[in-house]
């Protein structure tokens, strides 16, 4: 059985070793340890490409998206888990929008470190039930609009800008879903661009949620030619 490869960065060395025991204790996960994505690319011998990375996007680390946005870059496939995050953290948005898939707080045990990395693996997404007010409070702050019920059934798009919003509504990436349509990433952010303006929104992460009736859109994609 192929075991999924988890790559630990963490700085602190104690915290790093601790994580990457927990991880390589269960048969089906296998623990890459590393100070950082440089150090860890560096190492010519163990420098394979991981499935799942797990960074430290606490309260005090003031580089996340940064740190985020390099791993994706180096590894385009991988699956990103956000450690130590506080419920109330104001950056959580920002590091869904940047890519991570999964989110496992400071007071989180070690079962709920494992099944998230497992979801997180095959393809999930996973938010703790303490941050789902929290994060909506946040969606709403940044759209700066009353809170009223928005839908995006009545609202006319154009077959891609459909495929894609089914995409954006799965958690993909601007890149992800460049590379699963086919398509340049320039032309996806512009359809992006568009289809947050049509639903009059500011954040793909309300955009996702809001498209989760994006499997009714059939009734209202606008058929363009070409």
């Amino acid at each position: 059985m192929r075991k999924v490869r988890v790559l630990v960065l963490e700085e602190n060395r104690i915290m790093l070793d601790s994580i990457a025991e927990i991880i390589d204790r269960e048969p089906d996960l296998k623990a890459v340890k590393s100070e950082g994505i440089s150090e860890y690319l560096g190492q010519a011998a163990d420098g394979g490409e991981p499935d799942v990375v797990i960074l430290d996007l606490g309260p005090r680390n003031k580089n996340g998206v940064q740190q985020i946005n390099r791993a994706r870059d180096a590894w385009p496939q991988v699956r990103i888990v956000g450690m130590g995050i506080g419920a109330t953290q104001r950056e959580v948005v920002e590091y869904i929008e940047t890519g991570v898939s999964g989110f496992v707080m400071k007071e989180a045990r070690t079962r709920e470190l494992l099944s998230t990395v497992r979801e997180v693996a095959e393809g999930g997404k996973v938010l703790p039930v303490a941050m789902t007010a929290p994060l909506f409070v946040q969606i709403l702050e940044q759209a700066g609009k009353p809170r009223t019920k928005k839908t995006v059934s009545g609202i006319e798009f154009t077959r891609r800008e459909a495929d894609i919003l089914a995409l954006v509504s799965e958690g993909l990436t601007n890149k992800e879903i460049a590379r699963r349509l086919d398509i340049g990433f320039n032309t996806v952010k512009s359809h992006v661009h568009n289809i947050l303006h049509k639903c009059q929104v500011r954040s793909r992460v309300e955009l996702a949620l809001l498209s989760q009736e994006v499997r009714l859109l059939s009734s209202s994609v606008e058929e363009v030619a070409g």
